[in-house]
């Protein structure tokens, strides 16, 4: 991952003569706009996957949805002309393509969902009223794995290192570990 300063550098004005060539993953399809993109290049591939049976991520290499490929294609042109091109033939994307990706929630471990929420004093998770809610097995899972390490007391209250744990944006297994190294420092 680039440092902060790096990243921000995508925002500046290019100068005269040179090009600006951003490579991204799926993220940039909603959350990211960049002024001046005229060109995009879609491979019509993600990758990514999550088993909420088992709690594992998985890197598979698979089809986007027909409306994935849309916001990719939109990534070029909003403040001019612009063109995708797109990697894949038309009959993949009419015969293959989903119309529409499943939930992210639905492709991503919860258990830092949980421990946000339940940081938030949300103490039943499965009764938020979420636009797509996870799988109770996902549910049940999170919650087992947050007791395993130590953010929850048997009956799923947050204890005070799940509460430090919350403060921090990434998975709660590596903020347990960044925890656990601090304190063996100290």
């Amino acid at each position: 991952m680039l440092p902060a300063a790096a990243q921000l550098r995508v925002f500046k004005d290019v100068k005269e003569g040179e090009r600006l060539v951003f490579v991204a993953t799926n993220v940039a399809e909603t959350s990211l706009t960049i002024p001046g993109i005229k060109y995009v290049v879609d491979t019509g591939k993600e990758v990514k996957n999550y088993n909420s049976s088992s709690g594992t991520k998985t890197y598979e290499v698979q089809w986007i949805s027909k409306a994935s490929a849309a916001q990719r294609a939109g990534r070029a042109g909003r403040t001019g002309p612009g063109h995708c091109y797109s990697r894949y033939s038309s009959a993949a994307y009419s015969n293959i393509f989903p119309d529409f990706s499943l939930a992210e929630i639905s492709k991503v471990p919860v258990d830092g969902v949980v421990l946000l929420m339940k940081s938030m004093n949300i103490d039943k998770v499965s009764n938020f009223p979420l636009p797509t809610p996870p799988d109770g097995a996902a549910l049940d899972e999170a919650e087992r794995c947050l007791k395993i390490l130590q953010a929850l007391d048997k009956d799923g209250r947050l204890t005070p290192l799940g509460r430090a744990m919350a403060h921090y944006p990434m998975s709660p297994h590596h903020t347990r570990m960044l925890l656990t190294v601090i304190q063996v420092l100290i």
